[in-house]
């Protein structure tokens, strides 16, 4: 009897030892098949802001024809601002890539910095029905685990156009046989600005509808607002108090309003202006001949002020 109790004791004292209640066992619990033992943490991606600096003007870089002397503008330099910042805190780096092929070309301060960057004119893709063309950019931000933003900035110019008509006398001639000089701008309401302008001295008869405009701003925050419109979008009414014309004639003074507001998207109204402590860019295109271009000011938003 003593020698069966004994053996029961020895087998369940076996038993604790094998299923580790001793500790001798390993108490790692294995994970299961497919399973990642390793800690897991999101890595989040770069945040940006970014925008073009119409403060400063662009720059045309030009060469000159040995045989003509006629001036080539070969590229255009503008200045664009662009920050960023990882919410993970971990490091990164950022630059333009201006050619849109994933390689940064122009490295820059991702705490903050205004690049000055050369966009070649080929690289310039005309906009069907204007006298403008476009081009369009790209901020790469990449941080130290791979995660990457592109974010696009796409720019607006008009010296293709003004490249182009200098390839002839005759084309030159149309050039300079249109365009639309500013007199002054005033705020007319929260939206709107009030025109008065003239056709520069031997440009021909145009049409409301082929003199198209473009206004862009800051938003306040970074980011860029864009605005386009015609002519025809509002009564042209010569400052001799005649009736409105559809057609303008160069000797003679007008005014008409552009609405600088898209309900719900883009504001680069008297109102918004002022609010945010920022300036627009006005352009004013004569399809087939010149371009006008202003910096609006809005230093008092009241109805009837002067907008530098």
């Amino acid at each position: 009897m003593q020698l069966l109790r004994t053996i029961n004791v020895l087998t369940m004292a076996s038993l604790l030892i094998l299923t580790g209640c001793f500790g001798i066992g390993d108490d790692t619990i294995t994970p299961a098949d497919g399973e990642d033992s390793h800690p897991h943490s999101d890595n989040n991606e770069p945040s940006s802001t970014f925008f073009l600096n119409t403060n400063q003007h662009v720059q045309e870089n030009v060469v000159y024809n040995q045989t003509s002397g006629d001036e080539i503008v070969t590229s255009l330099t503008l200045s664009v601002y662009s920050a960023a910042v990882d919410p993970d805190g971990d490091n990164i780096t950022c630059g333009w890539d201006v050619n849109l092929d994933g390689i940064v070309d122009y490295p820059t301060d991702c705490t903050g910095q205004f690049t000055n960057i050369t966009i070649p004119m080929d690289y310039w893709i005309l906009i069907p029905g204007t006298s403008s063309s476009i081009h369009s950019i790209a901020l790469i931000v990449t941080d130290e685990h791979g995660a990457a933003i592109a974010d696009i900035l796409d720019l607006h110019n008009d010296s293709l156009n003004q490249q182009n008509a200098q390839s002839t006398g005759d084309d030159t001639t149309d050039e300079m046989s249109g365009k639309v000089t500013v007199l002054n701008v005033f705020v007319n309401d929260a939206d709107n600005f009030e025109v008065y302008f003239r056709l520069a001295a031997g440009s021909d008869d145009i049409t409301d509808s082929d003199i198209l405009w473009q206004l862009t701003c800051d938003d306040g925050a970074g980011a860029m607002y864009y605005i386009a419109g015609d002519f025809s979008g509002s009564a042209i009414d010569p400052l001799d108090g005649t009736a409105a014309v559809t057609t303008v004639e160069a000797g003679v003074a007008y005014r008409t309003t552009l609405n600088a507001t898209v309900a719900a998207t883009d504001d680069c109204g008297p109102d918004a202006l002022f609010t945010n402590n920022v300036k627009a860019t006005l352009y004013l295109h004569v399809v087939g001949g010149g371009t006008t271009y202003d910096i609006l000011n809005v230093i008092d938003s009241s109805v009837g002020a002067v907008v530098v």
